[in-house]
């Protein structure tokens, strides 16, 4: 879609008088965050895969809302910085696992679950802390495959569980801000058209070195330390680039359509679902572009 100048500034002037009788969202998103936890304290959790995902996830808790308990990661290293960044925040050091089942077995009390891992793992990992009797928080995409989905949808309607997709946007005050006092309110009349834009000017390839000179992730199903640092760049763990971040990117359309999705794992396996369809023609060019194998 491209536009002329003139096109270009007569939109500008309708969009800011448009926006000039709109709450400032600013204000929307600190209401937002001024909302206390519930009542029953701070949900007991565990927390699987406290990588460079993992991290930011880690750094988002607040002690009014949860209360982890464990961590757990295949790598050790990674378990040392999650274990120490929550002492140094004030956290009780908490429990260490190597393996997920593990840590569902001999951690009494735990109420939640949050996954961080590598892609192909979700279905297995979130099935599994369903049917254990936990809610999980599981990050995006949902799963590997569209099967996947349904295999976790299930076990949260059996279970009786709480299954969130980590679709953070559709809870951004901002987001949410744009739709209720521009889009639903019909600023801007009939959308037709919305453009999305992603820049990342480094290398998607990591040169992290492994925790010791003889490490190997070989019995949890990585040939090798390339295959489970750079698991994105391998088609068997993350089937490439774009339904990674495409996924990210169709949030906002798929939330300012009307009416907005709900933000739950129906809205995400939605997501995926097309997501995955399309990675076998759309993405083929693109994936292999980004050296994914």
């Amino acid at each position: 879609m491209v536009l002329t100048p003139a096109e270009i500034a007569l939109g500008r002037r309708n969009f800011m008088k448009a926006l000039a009788g709109v709450p400032p969202l600013l204000a929307f998103g600190a209401a937002a965050a001024l909302r206390g936890p519930r009542a029953g304290g701070p949900v007991k959790a565990g927390f699987i895969g406290p990588g460079r995902q993992g991290k930011v996830l880690l750094g988002q808790c607040r002690k009014e809302f949860i209360d982890l308990r464990a961590v757990c990661d295949i790598n050790p290293q990674r378990l040392d910085e999650a274990s120490d960044s929550l002492v140094k925040l004030g956290w009780a050091a908490p429990h260490r696992y190597e393996e997920w089942r593990d840590m569902l077995a001999k951690e009494e009390g735990l109420e939640a679950v949050i996954i961080a891992t590598p892609l192909w793992n979700h279905a297995e990992m979130t099935v599994g802390c369903l049917e254990a009797g936990k809610h999980v928080l599981v990050e995006k995409m949902m799963a590997y495959d569209v099967e996947g989905c349904r295999q976790m949808a299930e076990a949260a309607r059996k279970s009786s569980r709480v299954l969130e997709i980590g679709y953070n946007r559709f809870y951004a005050p901002h987001y949410r801000a744009a739709y209720e006092h521009v889009v639903r309110a019909g600023l801007l009349g009939e959308i037709h058209h919305a453009r999305l834009m992603y820049h990342r000017n480094r290398s998607w390839r990591r040169d992290t070195p492994p925790p010791s000179a003889g490490y190997s992730p070989a019995r949890w199903g990585y040939p090798s330390w390339d295959h489970l640092v750079n698991w994105r760049l391998y088609r068997k763990y993350s089937q490439g680039w774009w339904p990674s971040w495409a996924g990210t990117r169709s949030v906002p359309p798929t939330y300012f359509s009307t009416p907005p999705p709900p933000p739950s794992w129906e809205a995400a396996a939605s997501i995926a679902s097309r997501i995955v369809r399309s990675t076998t023609t759309s993405s083929s060019r693109w994936n292999t572009h980004r050296g994914v194998r």
